[in-house]
């Protein structure tokens, strides 16, 4: 953890992060992104975005190019993938 991080201000979220759930939603997020040759923001951006149960998501746009990410990830539309994405 990088001092000064998010994650060394609010400690409350590495309970949230830093356990084994997420390392292996990590972990099948790389690797369908692999498969898949796609970059791993765009993938993860997209599960979010077609979660009929999400309402909302933020992104951080400081720059043009988080945008363009947003934007690549709204425009993905294959189940298939959004499904592997979401496996247990």
């Amino acid at each position: 953890m990088q001092p000064g991080s998010r994650f060394d201000l609010l400690p409350g979220h590495q309970k949230i992060y830093f356990q084994e759930e997420a390392y292996r939603r990590l972990a099948r997020l790389e690797a369908v992104a692999a498969r898949a040759g796609r970059p791993q923001i765009e993938l993860a951006l997209a599960w979010a975005l077609h979660q009929p149960q999400i309402a909302t998501v933020l992104i951080g746009g400081r720059t043009p190019a988080h945008l363009d990410q947003a934007f690549a990830a709204l425009a993905v539309k294959e189940p298939a993938l959004m499904a592997q994405l979401g496996e247990e």
